[in-house]
């Protein structure tokens, strides 16, 4: 798949320009298009994203400026088109402007029109726009029933690339500075949320949570008020978990400006501290390793004294109890379980000899009848009377059931290995572990320098330090009560699903506002279950990419949990991030992740990068560019005249199909012409 031709037409200083791109070969796949600031690199990567995406790819664009719900977002939109009308269409009596793009996929073109329509004052008219794709020489025609914007953007998500992915296909360096500052962790779940459509699933899910709300707030359910009282819980746990994630997101950016002013501190430092920089690090990173082990060690005791040792303490006789009472309660749901499922046929059973009494012969009487529906009745009861031996008589723990009751008897079951030893050597750790903290500050502060500077810098290093110290403690905090209240969720869900099954069935409504609930709950958890489904195919590919990038050679291979925390390991498996990277590492880490996204999502679509070379050292420029011109297909690259050059040009000449230079022609004050000229930009 490539692109053959971008036609724009009215698009903000393209008056009508056209870029021809040959097919892309093994040994030539690069196009280059070079201009000045200014002359329309970056309304051309625009115009390509809002061709295929329209509304949905304002959020990639990073000129646009928007905020995140739908009318704002709609608002945005209109602002932006407004914006990018050719400033002199209106005087020239032209109302409307077009993007078109022609790829050309398994040797059939493919050709996309999306033309935009504007009022007499400038201003877009909202939803007034026109999408036209050519499949062939017949053009796409929607269906009666469909609706056209859900038709069109499904075609091109199927055929092309899904809107979600666009980032890791269509961006620029500046997009990928914005991601490199990112929490390598956020940067990582970025990407695999992009490349598993999660953020699809979040909108099905919260679709299902509104649909649920809107129609059970119309309906009447017979005995529903209990019902009613667990939603409210379950609202009220699932916005204390939303209100602890943002504020574990909004913790997150002050983190990074941390790291990055650590990393200023400390190269202030070694440069005024001179000979005693390498023993300063090693202190530095000695306490950092001393706090973290004693930040874990910490909150294994709070853990340990939390649950383990308060079944410990309980004594042997009460959990054999418990354990006993929770197996019997196993049972007996089992049992009952088993009688609901015949209870339902046994009414109908009635009916059926209902029919048939007159048949008899001679036919029955009332008294007959009414003694043989009494006969069956007690007959069926006796079926399940007396109740198994290992029933318990009654439940005792109504909040647990099914899984939930599962991993009590096993933490039950487990408690006898464990022993008070365990807390004995906990607390010997964590003490160990204090005096460390205090060794290392102690010859800290035998190693400062008498001078003014170094005592600032040092000063300055420890209040980051403790900051840091200080986020992380919040960031635990919030990750145990975000567990603590999931676990609550899980326990109120349960109930809830309990009750509701003994509602009335019959009703349709209530049973489509079930269906949708049970859906959006199944979807929450197959969120969380599908991060692991792609992180080691990522890391494999972030490896691969890193080292061929980096000058440096420490790293051997870059490790992902299935949380999306991330590791860079050595040969030796110690995270080399106890170096602080510098931000030239930190981008190659973002570009590293683009193309492994690109790489495992196995889209067959062209890559265009604009500015591909932006804010990189001199040392990861080759790299990188080598990089992008060694992309397995099309590559379009954007570069600004200080970019792509000199010997960058050089390097990838071999790899050049067609190469482009914007020109632009200043028609008066604010208002001007981009030319699409053949051959590269020349300096002058």
């Amino acid at each position: 798949m490539y692109i053959e031709n971008i036609t724009l037409r009215d698009w903000k200083s393209y008056v009508d320009a056209s870029f021809e791109f040959p097919r892309p070969t093994s040994k030539k796949n690069v196009v280059l298009i070079g201009a000045h600031n200014g002359y329309g690199k970056t309304s051309l990567l625009e115009a390509l994203t809002l061709c295929l995406f329209g509304q949905d790819g304002l959020a990639y664009l990073p000129r646009a400026t928007f905020s995140d719900s739908t009318e704002n977002m709609e608002a945005g939109y209109d602002e932006f088109l407004s914006r990018a009308l050719y400033g002199g269409a209106l005087r020239a009596g032209r109302s409307n402007m077009s993007v078109s793009v022609t790829f050309v996929v398994d040797g059939k073109r493919i050709k996309i029109t999306r033309q935009w329509y504007f009022l007499g004052n400038g201003r877009h008219r909202p939803n007034d726009e026109e999408v036209r794709i050519l499949d062939g020489d017949q053009p796409l025609r929607v269906g009666y029933l469909d609706d056209k914007k859900e038709f069109f953007s499904n075609y091109i998500a199927q055929t092309f690339i899904p809107f979600r992915l666009a980032p890791f296909f269509l961006f620029d360096g500046e997009q990928v500075q914005r991601l490199a500052n990112q929490d390598m962790a956020v940067q990582v779940r970025t990407g695999i949320e992009g490349l598993l459509g999660i953020g699809t699933l979040r909108e099905l899910r919260d679709d299902l949570n509104s649909y649920a709300a809107n129609r059970s707030s119309n309906t009447d359910r017979s005995g529903s008020e209990t019902l009613k009282i667990l939603a409210e819980e379950i609202q009220a746990f699932e916005l204390q978990i939303s209100q602890k994630k943002r504020e574990s997101d909004a913790i997150q950016p002050r983190l990074s400006q941390i790291l990055q002013s650590k990393e200023s501190k400390m190269r202030s430092l070694r440069s005024v501290a001179g000979g005693n920089r390498a023993n300063r690090e090693e202190l530095y990173e000695r306490k950092s390793q001393a706090e973290a082990q004693r930040m874990r060690l910490r909150d294994r005791l709070t853990e340990f004294l939390q649950t383990d040792l308060a079944l410990i303490i309980a004594g042997a006789t009460l959990r054999n109890v418990t354990l006993n009472q929770l197996r019997g309660e196993a049972a007996r749901e089992k049992w009952e379980a088993g009688k609901m499922e015949g209870q339902a046929r046994l009414s109908e059973f009635g009916e059926k000899i209902q029919e048939r009494r007159f048949e008899a012969k001679p036919p029955l009487n009332d008294i007959q009848f009414e003694w043989l529906k009494r006969a069956i009745a007690e007959s069926w009861e006796a079926l399940w009377y007396p109740a198994p031996a290992n029933c318990a008589a009654y439940y005792l723990h109504r909040s647990l059931i099914g899984r939930e009751r599962e991993l009590a008897i096993i933490a039950l079951e487990r408690i006898d290995s464990l022993a008070l030893g365990d807390l004995q050597q906990l607390l010997a750790d964590q003490t160990s572990a204090e005096q460390e903290v205090g060794l290392v500050d102690s010859r800290i502060r035998e190693t400062s320098s008498v001078t003014a500077e170094v005592e600032r810098l040092t000063e300055e290093m420890k209040a980051l330090q403790e900051e840091e110290s200080s986020i992380n403690r919040v960031i635990e905090e919030i990750k145990r009560s975000t567990d603590a209240l999931s676990s609550q969720l899980s326990s109120k869900r349960a109930d809830y699903e309990r009750v509701r099954e003994q509602q009335d069935k019959s009703q349709p409504v209530i049973a489509r506002v079930n269906k949708a609930e049970r859906i959006a709950i199944m979807l929450e958890t197959l969120i969380q279950e599908l991060y692991p489904l792609k992180v080691r195919d990522v890391a494999d590919a972030m490896t691969t990419t890193y080292k061929a990038l980096a000058h440096k050679k420490l790293l051997d291979h870059i490790r992902i949990s299935d949380d999306c925390q991330v590791s860079l390991m050595d040969r030796l498996d110690n995270d080399i991030r106890r170096f602080d990277p510098s931000a030239g590492e930190n981008q190659i880490f973002a570009i590293s992740l683009i193309s492994a996204i690109a790489q495992v999502s196995e889209i067959e679509i062209p890559m265009v990068v604009d500015t591909p070379l932006a804010r990189l050292d001199e040392i990861h420029r080759l790299n990188v560019l080598d990089h992008w011109a060694n992309q397995p297909g099309q590559v379009i690259l954007l570069s600004a005249t200080d970019e792509v050059s000199g010997s960058y040009y050089k390097s990838i000449e071999e790899k050049l199909s067609v190469v482009y230079h914007l020109s632009y022609e200043e028609l008066e004050e604010g208002i001007g012409n981009t030319h699409v000229e053949t051959g590269y930009w020349r300096k002058r």
